[in-house]
């Protein structure tokens, strides 16, 4: 639902939804791989509502490492926007994959708490006074624009070397 709201909101040519089993699949789990596909795929036909129909969807299930086929994948499909799911209680560890990818990741990165409602109320907007922050000012804007009542806060933080201390 939340990616539906998204490309509502973007004009998103397509979206494609990717479930990676994790390094511990093995290449003899095909069946299960079939399986999980076919959970995706009626995941989103029931949640992926909303969305303007020329809007292509596209389900995968693949399996290996979660960063590198993550990366690989946006790479190849030259991803704008990679929203991740998070679930509350995740498995330890599971957050430093998310900074990782953030850190990494060829787009911009969307985390999406597991159940957030399909609605955008506050945006915080990182700002340096960059040609890319005053871009990221522009997406914010026109977020705020769809969505009466949002709200945007732009945030600056001042790294001081001066006042930086060494034991």
């Amino acid at each position: 639902r939340y990616a539906a709201m998204v490309a509502r909101c973007s004009g998103a040519l397509d979206a494609r939804f990717l479930h990676v089993l994790g390094a511990s699949a093995e290449p003899t789990a095909a069946p299960d791989q079939g399986r999980v596909l076919e959970a995706l795929q009626a995941r989103v036909r029931a949640d992926f509502t909303g969305a303007p129909e020329s809007v292509a969807v596209e389900c995968e299930a693949l399996d290996g490492p979660l960063l590198d086929r993550v990366l690989a994948y946006a790479v190849e499909h030259e991803e704008d926007l990679v929203l991740v799911g998070h679930e509350p209680d995740h498995p330890p560890g599971r957050g430093s994959l998310v900074r990782r990818l953030a850190m990494n990741a060829p787009a911009s990165i969307w985390l999406v708490p597991d159940g957030a409602p399909p609605r955008i109320e506050r945006i915080l907007c990182p700002v340096d006074f960059s040609e890319h922050s005053t871009d990221a000012m522009r997406v914010a804007i026109a977020l705020a624009r769809l969505h009466p009542g949002a709200q945007i806060l732009a945030l600056h933080v001042y790294f001081d070397e001066a006042v930086v201390t060494y034991e």
